[in-house]
């Protein structure tokens, strides 16, 4: 769906008046092309892209601070490269407790929470496009494929949920059990996963030194793949009858929304 909407905003703004676009003119040298760096804080709102896993994805927020390369191939085209550090923060709510619903031994799950939060290293590649207003105001639409790669790899990390019942109806007590287990290593295929980004900011122009190299926008994430993602396994259990319930598997994944901060140091 972003890269429905990149793409349409690119249209309109390429149909746009330019007439008062230009190519890049900063005070510093009227350079066309920047190394800076760049600072994101984001919020995670995450989707599973799993029918019926029977888990809900809750808000988690990361960061990300890098540097980037800019590269201008026109006068309101420009090819951009980045390398991001920080951390993929996945929060979700699944099974974890359970309620009597009758006389029966299948009781009704109660939704708990769980974080987990893995350092990664996002290289990332984009095209831009930026129009200008009056000499002074600067707008930047780009839309990028990044791939936020897992540095720490988990493999099988996993805790355990007990709890007893008592059955509507019943005088008899069950005990219930759910298994979180998380892995970004299964089989050594999982190293994480391809995101589309959108950006959307704003530069005041010709006002000063600092005003040229700083940016401020808003930045959008969508996991378009995630077969090689870390991935969460909930697994629900009748300890008193020897069975298990329920297996489901979550994939991690951004549902993403943010502001980034940019600055060409050169």
């Amino acid at each position: 769906m972003l890269k429905q909407l990149g793409a349409a905003i690119l249209i309109v703004a390429a149909t746009t008046d330019t007439g008062n676009a230009q190519v890049y003119d900063y005070n510093y040298e009227g350079k066309t092309d920047h190394i800076g760096i760049q600072f994101d804080i984001n919020q995670n709102m995450g989707h599973s892209m799993m029918e019926n896993d029977g888990t809900k994805s809750t808000f988690a927020p990361f960061a990300r601070i890098g540097v980037y390369a800019k590269r201008q191939i026109s006068n309101t085209f420009y090819l951009r490269a980045a390398v991001l550090f920080g951390n993929g923060n996945f929060s979700y709510k699944y099974p974890q407790n359970f309620n009597a619903t009758s006389d029966t031994s299948y009781p009704m799950g109660i939704l708990g929470k769980t974080g987990i939060s893995v350092p990664v290293i996002e290289p990332e590649i984009a095209m831009g496009y930026f129009f200008r207003f009056n000499r002074k105001h600067q707008v930047d639409l780009r839309l990028g494929i990044s791939a936020p790669l897992y540095i720490s790899r988990y493999n099988n990390f996993s805790d355990t949920t007990y709890a007893n019942v008592n059955l509507n109806k019943s005088t008899q007590m069950v005990r219930f059990a759910t298994t979180n287990q998380f892995q970004t290593n299964y089989r050594n295929n999982q190293w994480g996963m391809i995101n589309t980004n959108l950006y959307i900011g704003y530069k005041r122009i010709h006002y000063n030194d600092f005003s040229d190299r700083l940016g401020i926008g808003l930045i959008f994430g969508f996991t378009v793949y995630n077969k090689d993602a870390g991935e969460a396994t909930y697994r629900g259990y009748n300890i008193t009858y020897n069975y298990q319930m329920w297996e489901r598997t979550h994939k991690m994944a951004y549902l993403s929304a943010g502001i980034r901060l940019e600055y060409d140091i050169f």
